[in-house]
């Protein structure tokens, strides 16, 4: 039963201390983080309403863990969430558009996408900088990011969108090709 569930995976994360983890020697620490990874894996596959019972959790683990998968399992769960609940970790959720790991950002930026249009145009400046990012999965993932903006915001960064249709990889040119199509369209640049 979901709810089962749920109370399971809740008594887990509340069970450990995130922030003693900090004080723990590496072999520990390493313990704790792979039970944190696990425990937020088994919620990706709750219910809305479970994860939003057991909000309050997730973003100790974006703020607290070393562990990379660890912060892409907790993105991933946050994202199910609704708009209210990401308004509330949007600074939490903001700052990992900057992490050091592609898989965290990509997470980040796909989490960011399901955000209000209004808290999107707020952050246009950090999401169209991964445009530039060396890793394609990111820059990939801001494209579908940007795709969520409103009209005004497209239009001001017009020149970085079409920017992209001269990326070195193709992957990135053809994602760009078929979102300045459907762009085009809508917003008519």
């Amino acid at each position: 039963n979901m709810f089962a569930l749920g109370m399971l995976i809740y008594t887990a994360l509340t069970s450990v201390d995130i922030y003693k983890i900090l004080e723990f020697d590496d072999n520990s620490k390493a313990f704790y983080e792979g039970k944190i990874l696990s425990t937020v894996e088994l919620s990706q596959n709750l219910d809305r309403h479970t994860l939003t019972q057991n909000e309050e959790t997730l973003p100790n683990v974006l703020r607290t863990t070393s562990n990379n998968s660890a912060r892409s399992a907790a993105l991933k769960t946050i994202g199910k969430m609704d708009r209210t609940v990401l308004k509330e970790y949007a600074d939490s959720i903001f700052v990992l558009l900057e992490d050091s790991e592609a898989h965290v950002q990509f997470a980040a930026l796909h989490t960011v996408g399901k955000m209000d249009p209004k808290l999107l145009k707020q952050h246009a400046n950090e999401i169209f900088g991964l445009l530039k990012d060396s890793q394609t999965c990111v820059r990939t993932a801001a494209i579908d990011t940007i795709g969520k903006m409103d009209r005004t915001t497209l239009k001001q960064y017009a020149s970085e969108i079409f920017g992209l249709r001269e990326d070195p990889i193709p992957t990135v040119r053809q994602r760009a090709d078929v979102g300045i199509k459907v762009w085009e369209t809508e917003i008519k640049f």
